[in-house]
C-alpha cells in the first residue's frame, strides 16, 4: 500500500511527500535436499522532494527518503561449500537504506540532459559471497556519486544516447570498514546510436563500458 501527494506550492515551485508499506512472503521448497523454508517480511519507505521549474526547458530538484528491497527468489538459494547441496537463506534479511539526491533536467526539442549527485547509506546491502557461495547481507554500506544522461536528436529518424555513472562504494562497518567494496564498478558508460525506420523497426547499436 502507497500513498503519495504532489502540492502546487507556486506556478513553478512543487513539492512532493509520499510513504509506503510493503508485505512478502517468500517460500522455497527442493524435495531432492529435503529443503523447506520460508520467511515472512514488512517494510516501510518513505520520500520528500522539492522541484523547481526555473524555466521551460530546465528544473532543478532535491528529494530524501528511506527505500527498501526484498531479496529475489534466486537470490535465496546458495550451495553449501562443503556437500554442494542446495540451501535457502531464509535468514536473509531485506537491504534497507536513506537516499539523498540533488539534481536537474534540461530538455529541448532537440536534446536533453539529466545530472544528479547522490548519496545512499545501506544496511543490511544484499550482495554475493563468493567464499561461502550464497548471498549474505553486508556490514553497513554508502554508495555515492553523479549520474549524468544526455540525449539528443540528430534527424527525423537517428537518435543519440550517452549515459554515465562514477560510484563510490565503501563500508561503513566492520573491518573492512573505509575500504571499497569489489562488486560494485566505479565507472559505467552507455553509449547509444538508434535508427527509427518506421516498419522496418527500430535498430539500436550500443557500446557498453564498465
Amino acid at each position: 500500500v502507497y500513498i503519495q501527494n504532489t502540492t502546487a506550492l507556486t506556478d513553478a515551485l512543487e513539492l512532493t511527500l509520499g510513504a509506503r508499506n510493503q508485505r512478502v512472503l517468500q517460500t522455497a521448497a527442493d524435495l531432492a535436499a529435503g529443503m523447506n523454508s520460508s520467511a515472512r517480511r514488512s517494510r516501510n519507505a518513505w520520500e520528500a522532494g522539492i522541484g523547481d521549474r526555473l524555466t521551460d526547458s530546465t528544473r532543478l530538484y532535491a528529494r530524501a527518503g528511506r527505500t527498501f528491497r526484498f531479496p529475489n527468489t534466486d537470490e535465496l538459494f546458495g550451495f553449501d561449500p562443503i556437500t554442494y547441496a542446495t540451501i535457502c537463506r531464509s535468514d536473509l534479511r531485506p537491504q534497507e537504506g536513506t537516499t539523498q539526491e540533488i539534481g536537474g533536467y534540461w530538455k529541448t526539442a532537440s536534446a536533453s540532459l539529466h545530472g544528479a549527485v547522490y548519496r545512499i547509506d545501506l544496511t543490511d546491502e544484499i550482495a554475493y559471497d563468493g567464499t561461502t557461495y550464497p548471498n549474505v547481507n553486508l556490514p553497513a554500506t554508502r554508495h555515492q556519486g553523479l549520474e549524468l544522461e544526455g540525449g539528443w536528436r540528430l534527424s527525423a529518424t537517428w537518435h543519440g544516447r550517452l549515459d554515465y555513472t562514477y560510484t563510490d562504494a565503501t563500508y561503513r562497518q566492520g573491518i573492512d570498514a573505509g575500504n571499497t567494496i569489489p562488486s560494485v564498478p566505479r565507472n559505467r558508460a552507455t553509449l547509444e546510436l538508434s535508427w527509427q525506420g518506421g516498419r522496418a523497426g527500430t535498430w539500436s547499436a550500443l557500446v557498453n563500458y564498465t
